[in-house]
């Protein structure tokens, strides 16, 4: 149990800083007494002085009751309304300050004389406008303070419900994605069965190998520009195990943007669209060059192939891994992000440009 000094203690602790302005505001309200003219000309240094004292403790003491009228009001109407409280606190103060006016009056004329009511009451408002305007603008600052609270935790709301909802798209596009080039690598595979035995089994070891590393990186929200270009580097060292001898690659970061998160199988779906309409249909194959760099804030990652071009290639596409690599660009980077396409004859260059302030 706390003695009386430890919960004086803690009473002052906590109360500190009212009671010094409290403090402040009785000895600058006294000095106006000082002011008064011809003030030094009918009284003596010492009456005067003793009479300045006389009033600061009287408003020293006027000011500890009006504190402890409020912090009274304050614990008691925690229920109430805004208004309703501010209300309460007017009346209090008023009715602490008559009270006080009154006491002061009856003491001064050691209850010889019945004090003048309505003089007391006048006196009473002029002493309790000062708090009464005080708590009248904290309630005011008060009420913009929650205001301002509601405002942000609006923002915070919604910003918390537009990153859930980009995290689902973008999962929605991957679980797109991964069929996509799933199917299309299965398919090879089926393919190198029939025409080439021997080689199917080693590149299958390798596959699985692959999807061991690959899948749980694809999976992860927080995927680096690095992440994915390994994961390039991966799914060509595996193509280039099926077609050795008509494929050769070059993965390279020249953008020292390792660390950037970035949006995964993006990359790999322009390198695979490469290889499935650029190079297999193509009887010499030819190459993939996968090039990252930066220029005045942008970030720039070029797939070019010298395969057979547009339109050349007898295996058509459905469209949903360029539509996808869209749409994931723009839930990760927003429309400033573009997919650009072009013929470089021979092949196409494939060049994902995205702000860096937003990777």
């Amino acid at each position: 149990m706390n003695t009386m000094p430890e919960r004086l203690r803690e009473g002052w602790l906590r109360h500190r800083r009212s009671l010094a302005l409290l403090a402040f505001s009785a000895f600058y309200l006294s000095t106006q007494m000082l002011l008064q003219s011809l003030l030094f000309e009918f009284w003596t240094p010492a009456d005067i002085a003793q009479a300045w004292l006389d009033y600061l403790l009287e408003l020293t003491l006027l000011a500890l009751l009006l504190y402890g009228a409020y912090l009274g009001v304050d614990a008691t109407c925690t229920r109430a309304g805004r208004w309703t409280r501010l209300a309460w606190m007017a009346l209090a103060l008023y009715l602490v300050s008559w009270a006080f006016m009154l006491a002061n009056a009856l003491w001064r004329s050691r209850l010889a004389a019945v004090p003048d009511l309505s003089l007391c009451a006048a006196l009473a408002g002029r002493l309790a406008i000062v708090p009464i305007y005080i708590v009248g603008v904290q309630t005011l600052w008060q009420r913009a303070r929650e205001m301002e609270a509601r405002e942000s935790d609006s923002r915070q709301s919604a910003d918390a419900l537009e990153r859930e909802s980009r995290r689902m798209r973008l999962q929605l596009l991957k679980a797109q994605i991964e069929p996509h080039f799933l199917f299309n690598t299965l398919a090879n595979m089926r393919q190198l069965y029939r025409t080439d035995p021997d080689q199917a089994a080693p590149v299958m070891r390798s596959l699985q190998r692959y999807l061991r590393a690959a899948l749980p990186r694809v999976r992860r929200d927080d995927a680096t520009l690095a992440d994915e270009l390994d994961l390039v580097r991966a799914y060509l060292m595996l193509v280039a195990m099926r077609m050795p001898a008509r494929l050769a690659y070059r993965v390279h970061d020249g953008s020292g943007c390792a660390a950037l998160v970035f949006p995964a199988m993006v990359v790999l779906t322009l390198v695979e669209n490469a290889i499935r309409h650029g190079i297999e249909p193509s009887a010499a194959g030819g190459r993939v060059d996968v090039t990252a760099s930066t220029a005045q804030g942008w970030l720039s990652i070029r797939v070019r192939d010298d395969g057979v071009g547009f339109g050349a290639a007898q295996i058509g596409g459905s469209g949903v891994g360029l539509a996808n690599v869209r749409r994931q660009l723009q839930a990760s980077f927003g429309t400033r992000a573009r997919l650009l396409l072009a013929e470089c004859a021979p092949g196409v260059e494939a060049t994902l440009v995205v702000p860096m302030e937003g990777a």
